[in-house]
């Protein structure tokens, strides 16, 4: 697996680009009719894939796990939970996305894309209580920086779901 580093795109950890296809560009809803077609002309698509945010959360699971392998003993020294919270939250951030796609209301969305962006700010601060422990690692503000970029996505996304009314069912 190549190194991350300042130079390279996120996108590209595991040596594949994953196709990129914003937000509204979801070919199926010319296709299905009834309130299905209407459910989805406001809101998530069905392959989680589709959305930019769901692809940086999947390399930043990558990275963080990583970073997590790298100081597994550092980690456990402190505390012997803290290297498993860090994976879990964050892998959280994309399963509650990938898990956010299978549902047309937009609450429910929401509120999977507010757990993903609490998801970050454990991260974070987990990332933060490792550094002030003396865990340095010369990726971690570009671990960071990342975790920031996948939160303004959500926070832009939760933006729009929420001014974004769909239309009535009939």
């Amino acid at each position: 697996m190549p190194e991350i580093g300042v130079g390279k795109r996120l996108s590209e950890v595991g040596g594949r680009m994953l196709p990129v296809v914003r937000w509204g560009d979801d070919a199926d809803v010319d296709s299905v009719r009834g309130n299905r077609a209407r459910a989805l002309s406001w809101g998530m698509p069905h392959n989680p894939y589709r959305l930019l945010v769901v692809q940086r959360a999947d390399a930043l699971t990558v990275v963080v796990h990583a970073y997590a392998s790298r100081h597994r003993r550092r980690l456990a020294d402190f505390s012997p939970g803290l290297r498993n919270q860090l994976v879990r939250a964050s892998a959280s951030i994309s399963l509650n996305l990938g898990e956010a796609c299978g549902y047309h209301s937009p609450p429910r969305v929401i509120a999977f894309l507010e757990t993903a962006i609490g998801s970050c700010n454990e991260v974070e601060r987990i990332l933060s209580l490792c550094a002030r422990l003396g865990v340095h690692d010369p990726r971690l503000s570009f671990i960071v920086s990342e975790i920031a970029g996948v939160r303004m996505m959500l926070y832009g996304l939760r933006r729009h779901l929420k001014q974004s009314t769909p239309p009535p069912l009939s």
